[in-house]
């Protein structure tokens, strides 16, 4: 037969188009699975900023990394996909810049994020941070992916603590430039306004700096300040327009009146009146002249009740107050004065103490006049010093009262310090003195007191001065505590640093510490006392400038307050004073004693207008009885007496009623009430019997479905198996073509049971050992596994196990047992 070229050529060209129709449809099918399992490779390894896109099986890598090493990571990740022919890798880095900037700001509801983030991941926790921060508020992400960032653990700590330093604001930013921090905006209220300041403060993360605080107080209305003195006491509270206006404005009541305690409510808000300072400084001033007194400065307007010692001191105090304060103020004032009465007085008893440019009058005069007389004495002949009336007037004074005191001013005069006691006619004057006039001045005084008074004289050498040294120690809330200033010598030193050291156990104390020659018992003992009641506060500043030591800071509880003083008033030696300006933090308390006001004042508001008005329409009522039983008296006595013992007896019968039918009612009410509680009770048990028994049954409902499937699924997989052939090359792990229907028939199946995993055994014949049949039987069934995991069956629900010959199913000394042995089984579990 001849061959005929054309009828060749003409045959050919069919199946090369079918060919070519064939790979044309498959290649989109194998670049879909490529790109698929690429990017589970990729994201399995934390690449996701990666993408691999596929020309048939070559791979196209592209993408913005983070690190320089993650390019590389990726391409080797994407080569080691199975069928992944070769790997361009057209992945950049990122841009890097050398000023990292970072910032939030919160408006209207919404959270904006802008700024550079280091990669995808940490953007990620920065917006879950916020989510949780914010769980109201829109988040908006602005966030631009740049290299360049600080110690990642630094400077996501600092996002973290921004971010809720963010939310304490009403609205704002914050800002990160590198490891600086700039937070911008209005606090929610004064409360929030003060722990944002702390924060900052003293709570900054490590390694984060603070570069500007720009917080600014919240807007109050109406804008309230409140004062109350008593006892010696002034309790101020309110709104103020700033921290530096609180302090300037607690400054000025320490100067204007040092011997009363002050308490400082105050917290710094924003929405004050023009003229709010000078009009709160007018106000409080006057306020200290009386004996006790309320002010309240409420936006505008000023109210000022009080009660003075003198009507010229209330007088002064009205003049004062109209004078000072701001046109734009409205001023409302009641301010009454103790009427003088002189009483008799036994015993008799007027004292001088002349301490620190001032002289302090005690006791009782016999008149005003004598009064005026004594102050004008003390005026002349203590020149330049400042004089404190304190007298009341009493009668009993002895004989020779005047010339008594007379002689005793002018030895406190000559002293410059000391005491006197003048005590019916015993007069006791105490002081300090050089020693000779210690040893002459006693009988000088003694000799002009002559027969008017029994003068006693108790004079002390002058010891050597006490060294006038500065030296503080301060403590914050955490972190250092620091000791600096001048002290008298190395051992006094090492004395206070080990006392710190005991005291604030844990923390570092940093010495700044001068020595100094000079020498004092008493200054030591002085500066243990201030460390030791430091260490009570939450955190203060212990001072000693000169002979006083002056304590500041916050403590826990009145508790606490009230023993630092009592250890100050007991630990400090003679010679040296102690102040204290301690105050008591707590938020809980001035929200309380803010709202116990409001309601007090509305309520004694209310309790005054109904007593008005009762008081009104009792005396109406009553004039109007009396008129009544004017008119019917004569007639109607008698049988007014009547109907009151009738009435009486109608109430009385009236109220035995009342109270047995409410007794009644309340036994129904309560058996009503156990009857309803027993049956809800009954109720809610018989649902919470039934819940457990449907979820019971539902959860064995499932199970059971489960097992159904997962048993009709192994047949099916079986039955596939058995009705086909899966194959291998001899000693491998490569399938035989013959067996792609068997295992296209058993992906099908296999895809129709989403809810169970199988298991794939590989097994063999007894033919070679051992340590080459297992590893052999475990290939093939992973093959298997390849193959299905192709035919888009999820890797995750297969697991490939191999067993060698340790299974078999026949006897390997024949030809069909041995083949049989050879097999690839499946075993179906619910999930």
């Amino acid at each position: 037969m001849k061959c005929n070229p054309l009828r060749w050529l003409l045959g050919i060209i069919p199946i090369l188009l079918l060919a070519g129709v064939a790979v044309i449809g498959e290649r989109g099918r194998i670049e879909k699975d490529l790109s698929d399992r690429a990017r589970q490779t990729l994201d399995a390894a934390g690449l996701g900023w990666a993408n691999a896109t596929f020309d048939g099986r070559d791979a196209i890598l592209t993408g913005l990394a983070a690190e320089e090493a993650e390019p590389a990571r990726a391409a080797d990740g994407v080569a080691r996909t199975f069928g992944v022919r070769i790997v361009r890798n057209d992945a950049r880095l990122i841009d890097a810049v050398e000023r990292y900037d970072w910032s939030a700001t919160k408006r209207e509801g919404r959270v904006r994020l802008t700024g550079l983030v280091p990669n995808e991941k940490t953007r990620r926790e920065i917006i879950g941070i916020a989510r949780a921060t914010y769980p109201s508020n829109e988040i908006v992400d602005r966030l631009t992916l740049a290299r360049g960032a600080p110690a990642l653990d630094i400077w996501l700590g600092g996002v973290g603590f921004a971010l809720k330093q963010l939310a304490l604001l009403k609205a704002g930013t914050i800002r990160l430039e590198g490891t600086e921090l700039t937070v911008t905006g209005e606090a929610v209220d004064a409360g929030t306004y003060r722990t944002l300041k702390s924060s900052l403060a003293t709570g900054l993360p490590p390694g984060i700096s603070l570069k500007a605080d720009r917080v600014e107080p919240p807007i109050v209305a109406p804008y309230v300040l409140t004062a109350r003195l008593a006892d010696g006491q002034l309790d101020v509270r309110g709104a103020v327009p700033s921290d530096q206006a609180r302090a300037d404005l607690l400054a000025a009541l320490r100067q204007l009146s040092p011997q009363v305690r002050l308490t400082d409510g105050m917290m710094p808000a924003r929405g004050e009146p023009d003229g709010w300072a000078a009009a709160a400084q007018v106000v409080l001033r006057e306020l200290l002249q009386l004996e006790e007194g309320t002010a309240e400065l409420r936006d505008q307007t000023i109210t000022l009740n009080g009660v003075a010692i003198r009507e010229a001191t209330a007088e002064e105090v009205r003049a004062k107050l109209k004078e000072g304060i701001p046109a734009a103020y409205r001023l409302a004032e009641r301010i009454t004065f103790r009427e003088p009465t002189i009483k008799p007085v036994s015993p008799y008893r007027t004292s001088m103490s002349l301490e620190g440019g001032a002289v302090t009058l005690r006791g009782y005069a016999p008149s005003e006049a004598a009064r005026a007389a004594l102050l004008g004495l003390a005026q002349a002949r203590l020149s330049g010093v400042r004089v404190v009336d304190q007298l009341e007037l009493g009668t009993g004074a002895a004989p020779g009262w005047q010339r008594c005191l007379d002689i005793g001013i002018a030895a406190l005069a000559k002293l410059g310090n000391g005491r006197l006691d003048l005590t019916n006619r015993r007069m006791l004057i105490e002081g300090t003195a050089e020693a000779d006039a210690a040893r002459s001045l006693p009988g000088e005084i003694q000799s002009a007191a002559g027969r008017d008074c029994d003068a006693e004289v108790r004079l002390a050498s002058k010891t050597p001065a006490e060294p006038a040294l500065r030296w503080s120690a301060q403590a914050g809330a955490q972190g250092d505590v620091v000791l600096e200033g001048q002290v008298p010598g190395a051992a006094v030193r090492d004395q206070l640093m080990s006392a710190a050291a005991r005291l604030f156990d844990g923390r570092n104390v940093v010495d700044r510490m001068q020595i100094v020659d000079a020498a004092s018992e008493k200054w030591t003992r002085t500066a243990l006392a201030g460390l030791t009641q430091l260490a009570r506060l939450r955190l203060g500043r212990a001072e000693i400038a000169e002979q006083t030591l002056r304590l500041e800071g916050e403590a826990r509880d009145v508790a606490a307050q009230a023993a630092i003083r009592d250890a100050l008033g007991r630990d400090v030696p003679e010679g040296y004073t102690a102040r204290d300006v301690v105050v008591v933090r707590s938020d809980a308390v001035i929200a309380a004693e803010e709202l116990a006001r409001r309601t007090a004042e509305e309520s004694a508001k209310k309790r005054a207008a109904a007593e008005a008005e009762n008081k009104r329409r009792s005396e109406d009522e009553a004039r109007q009885r009396a008129a009544d039983e004017a008119r019917r008296a004569a007639e109607a006595a008698q049988a007014r007496v009547r109907a009151e013992a009738e009435a009486k007896q109608r109430a009385e019968d009236e109220a035995r009623q009342r109270a047995a039918e409410e007794a009644r009612r309340a036994a129904e009410a309560a058996a009503r009430q156990r009857a309803e509680s027993d049956a809800k009770q009954r109720a809610e048990e018989e649902a919470a019997r039934k819940v457990r028994d449907a979820e019971t049954r539902k959860v064995s409902e499932e199970q059971a479905r489960k097992d159904a499937e997962a048993e009709a699924c192994q047949k099916a997989l079986r039955t596939a198996s058995s009705e086909g052939v899966i194959q291998f090359a001899r000693a491998s792990a490569e399938l035989d073509r013959r067996s792609l229907p068997t295992l296209r028939r058993l992906a099908q199946t296999a895809q129709a049971c989403p809810d169970v995993t199988i298991e794939i055994e590989g097994h063999t014949d007894a033919e070679g050992i051992d340590e080459r049949n297992q590893p052999l039987s475990e290939r093939r069934a992973q093959a298997v596994a390849d193959y299905l995991a192709q035919r888009g069956v999820p890797a995750e629900r297969m697991k490939a196990i191999g067993y060698g010959a340790s299974r078999p199913v026949a006897p390997n000394d024949t030809r069909e047992g041995m083949a049989r042995n050879r097999r690839i089984e499946f075993t179906v579990k619910a999930k």
